[in-house]
């Protein structure tokens, strides 16, 4: 890994640690449905993005699939979380999927979430994109278009750093962007 990645990697695992410690939670997030998380990078001329949904907000249920309708939209899923380009778009830099990794159905437990007193096993989906852009230095928003895709995704907690700046915003579907600059 390069010095300035692994830099930034490790304030994001820094900084999620720290604020997982100080409100007395684990380091990973509660796992609340309608919620989401996204994890964006800038550099060089990548773009970084890593989403964690419960599996509940992309698919309607967290198990392994048993019905036909439960395949088919286990399916759909994954065919639309591969198409990156549908799900983010970065105006003027003429950002390309370069590579992409999906996990689907990643299961933990988690004692405490969505404010009931109980524990269980819960699902989440994964996916990690890694687009390369001739133009960063155009690249002025992140545009998230997961709010039309997936309906039950109603927020998104989104953190970023670039060269320039780095920030955390609540994501709606009223305000879908990441303004970088």
């Amino acid at each position: 890994m390069r010095p300035k990645l692994s830099g930034i990697v490790l304030f994001l695992a820094i900084s999620s640690s720290v604020a997982a410690a100080s409100s007395g939670h684990p380091t990973h997030e509660p796992h609340v449905h309608g919620i989401a998380a996204l994890n964006v990078i800038v550099e060089k001329n990548a773009v970084h993005l890593a989403l964690e949904s419960p599996a509940m907000n992309l698919l309607g249920f967290e198990h392994a699939p048993v019905t036909d309708e439960q395949k088919a939209a286990y399916q759909a899923t994954q065919q639309k979380l591969t198409e990156a380009s549908k799900l983010f778009a970065f105006p003027g830099a003429n950002c390309q999927l370069e590579s992409s990794n999906i996990q689907m159905l990643e299961k933990h437990a988690h004692a405490d979430h969505d404010g009931h007193e109980h524990s269980g096993e819960h699902a989440d989906v994964d996916a990690d994109y890694r687009f390369n852009c001739s133009r960063i230095q155009e690249l002025r928003e992140i545009r998230i278009h997961l709010f039309t895709v997936f309906p039950g995704i109603q927020q998104i907690k989104a953190q970023w750093i670039t060269g320039r700046s780095q920030g955390i915003k609540t994501l709606t579907p009223a305000t879908n962007h990441l303004q970088l600059k």
